[in-house]
């Protein structure tokens, strides 16, 4: 059996695969045998998932990637056969494999994992608490974030149970990506607090630049920019000594969404640019599509509000090829957005309806808050939305959760009912207030997106 972890052992595994499933074939047609060629052929691929995290995690990413890609049925055939006859074996592959799933976006991932999960009743504590983590991981990613939560509170009462002080921290910054989707940035700020403090005592590199860059994408989304600057100069430090490219671009990303936070928009293109089109040659799905989101609402705050939307659109289309509903949902948003300020309407608030639609059945999500208050902003002349009324809530509930681009929006309809009533006073202190939490929006949105607020100036 090879057990090497280098790029030799995973080009001499590749020329056995072949010769193994030619005698997989050939015994399993003799039934006196079948069961000790399913056997071989699983206990092959556990041996080659002990090996894939690290190597996923290193410079032979594309390598190991490209294994569990093109050998997924083998993987699947393996693991079904394990999950019948050899359970223990059976998590052994799904939590080596788990983390290629997550890198290629695999949204079949989790219930691999759950499935394996369920049949090892006698794993240890720390496999098991694994296994929650990594189907925790895929859940957030499409979209399931109550399932993530729940699977991360049984992992980490796992870690406080056997005191282990690597799996608390993996759990806390896990969480910290789960509440990220659901726009809960400084309760993750928190989290990635708590995680760092656990890993100090720890040699874990790769765990400590993944940590940072959640703290920094927390920290940036919760418009905090001097935690954000700490954060990535703490994943610069951290990934000197990390080759995973998949976390490389990352970095390259925040690294945009810091500029954009800075007010450097050209610059973000360039970064976000970078970034979207590694990870389009590097296969990395997902990522790919979460950079297009990012990269064309930057492009629209560079003044290119045209070519942000069909990015944003691509960014739409690209989600949803992977299964990522939720990150649909949160580009839709943004691209009601972008299509309102280019004056249609009716695009846009398909967008929007769509979004609100996902955000209200799954419970909220990052941008609902933005979604609903655009698309009461949109219902303005139709006396049966009670526009003013949800308005008025959508401010007060943006002001207790500190949203300012909320704020701005709300503010800037609420104006324009005004000055359409002709109640010019109200109208004025109301655009003067939208106007001041503009200065701390303008990170997130431009004076191109204000639409109210543009008919309120010709009016007042």
């Amino acid at each position: 059996m090879i057990v090497d972890d280098d790029a030799a052992s995973m080009t001499t595994r590749y020329r056995l695969l072949d010769s193994i499933r030619a005698f997989a074939v050939e015994a399993m047609t003799d039934a006196g045998l079948s069961e000790r060629a399913f056997a071989a052929h699983a206990a092959w691929f556990a041996d080659a998932a002990e090996s894939s995290t690290q190597g996923v995690r290193s410079t032979d990413q594309a390598q190991h990637l490209a294994f569990a890609r093109a050998e997924r049925a083998n993987i699947d055939a393996a693991l079904t056969w394990s999950i019948v006859h050899d359970p223990l074996r059976a998590l052994t592959i799904v939590n080596g494999f788990g983390w290629a799933w997550v890198v290629l976006g695999g949204s079949r991932g989790a219930q691999r994992i759950l499935a394996a999960l369920d049949a090892a009743d006698a794993a240890p504590h720390r496999d098991r608490a694994n296994a929650l983590l990594l189907a925790a991981w895929i859940e957030a990613s499409t979209g399931r974030l109550e399932l993530a939560r729940d699977h991360i509170a049984a992992a980490t009462e796992v870690a406080d149970m056997i005191n282990d002080v690597d799996l608390q921290a993996r759990c806390s910054y896990y969480l910290a990506y789960v509440v990220s989707h659901h726009g809960e940035f400084r309760y993750a700020l928190e989290l990635t607090d708590r995680c760092n403090a656990l890993y100090d005592a720890l040699d874990r590199p790769w765990d400590q630049a993944a940590n940072w860059l959640f703290a920094t994408r927390a920290a940036i989304s919760a418009g905090d920019q001097e935690r954000s600057v700490e954060a990535v100069a703490r994943v610069d430090h951290w990934l000197q000594t990390v080759d995973d490219p998949w976390l490389h671009v990352r970095h390259e990303a925040v690294r945009g969404e810091l500029a954009r936070v800075q007010h450097r928009f050209d610059d973000a293109v360039v970064h976000l640019g970078r970034a979207a089109e590694t990870s389009q040659r590097l296969g990395f799905q997902q990522t790919e599509a979460y950079q297009l989101s990012s990269l064309g609402r930057a492009q629209c705050q560079a003044g290119d509000y045209e070519t942000g939307s069909d990015t944003l659109q691509l960014a739409i289309d690209k989600a949803e090829a992977t299964g990522d509903v939720r990150l649909a949902a949160l580009a839709r948003v943004h691209l009601g957005r972008v299509l309102r300020a280019l004056g249609q309407a009716a695009r846009a608030r398909a967008a929007l309806e769509a979004a609100t639609a996902w955000h209200r059945a799954a419970g909220g999500g990052e941008q609902a808050a933005l979604g609903e208050c655009l698309l009461v902003a949109m219902a303005l002349d139709d006396p049966q939305a009670d526009a003013e009324q949800r308005l008025t809530a959508i401010l007060e509930a943006a002001r207790r959760s500190d949203l300012p681009h909320v704020e701005v929006f709300a503010l800037d309809a609420l104006a324009r009912i005004a000055a359409e009533a002709g109640d010019i006073d109200s109208a004025r202190r109301l655009s003067a207030n939208a106007d001041r939490r503009m200065e701390d929006a303008s990170h997130f949105i431009s004076d191109f997106d204000r639409i109210d607020a543009h008919a309120v100036r010709q009016l007042a």
